[in-house]
């Protein structure tokens, strides 16, 4: 019973860590500051899992700052609307 307890407790710790470290994650990118973000030399970026989470938050960040970008998820939906929010926020720039 105590090595089941022990297992428990320590997956429930790494759930626990790995949100927090994916919450902080992105936090930072959606607030602009990519200096967690490696320097981009391109005028296009490839951005997978882009209707949600992470893959959204590169999305937004990269188009925020001028680049092109080319959105793969596999929701076309979600795609889309991410595709027409992109587009309306950052087309101008």
């Amino acid at each position: 019973m105590m090595v089941l307890l022990w297992w428990a407790g320590l997956l429930l710790c790494g759930y626990v860590s790995a949100s927090a470290v994916y919450w902080w994650y992105v936090y930072f990118i959606y607030r602009g500051d990519l200096k967690i973000l490696p320097r981009f030399k391109g005028e296009w970026a490839l951005v997978t899992g882009a209707s949600y989470g992470i893959g959204a938050a590169y999305v937004r960040s990269l188009a925020k700052r001028g680049i092109n970008v080319v959105l793969f998820a596999r929701s076309e939906d979600k795609l889309r609307d991410m595709a027409a929010e992109v587009e309306k926020m950052y087309s101008g720039k």
